[in-house]
């Protein structure tokens, strides 16, 4: 029979995911605030805060808007590089200062986030990885607007993540 009764287990866990989607907002909320927000205590929250930096909270970071700094272009980077050439181009490329964020994917394709003065500076990089090295398959994105960034946790509450 089922009962409308959620157990310690799940309510536990529903109010991790409350505290985890209220920090994705902002980060730098006080623990009173977090409390009185979530209601719940603020003995609780330091507690479960406590385990989640041990457990799935990684770092607390700034989002910054790169373009304000000077920074305006955004390059999305897709390189499956030659067999030869992968653990090479994977040392090339976390040495580069344009270097945002580097995935791997699929076992051999690198995924790069890159930042930019300049169009020119974008292109001279380009350039360079092409004299530099062979690869299987290359995708350049240029990004023109951010729609969404770092919003997956936010639905998570009402259910609405992906279906």
């Amino acid at each position: 029979m089922k009962t409308n009764k959620e157990t310690l287990g799940q309510k536990i866990l529903r109010n991790d995911l409350r505290l985890l989607a209220r920090l994705r907002t902002n980060a730098r909320q006080p623990v009173l605030a977090l409390s009185s927000g979530l209601d719940l205590c603020r003995i609780t929250v330091t507690k479960r805060l406590q385990l989640l930096q041990k457990s799935v909270i990684q770092k607390y970071t700034a989002l910054l808007d790169f373009a304000q700094l000077g920074f305006p272009i955004r390059v999305q980077l897709s390189v499956h590089p030659a067999l030869e050439d992968r653990s090479v181009f994977e040392r090339f490329i976390r040495q580069q200062g344009c270097l945002n964020n580097l995935y791997a994917a699929d076992g051999s394709v690198y995924i790069a986030d890159l930042v930019f003065q300049t169009q020119t500076e974008a292109d001279r990089f380009l350039f360079q990885l092409d004299t530099a090295f062979s690869f299987v398959d290359k995708q350049v994105y240029f990004i023109t607007q951010e729609i969404v960034r770092e919003s997956f946790f936010h639905n998570v509450l009402e259910g609405s993540l992906c279906k």
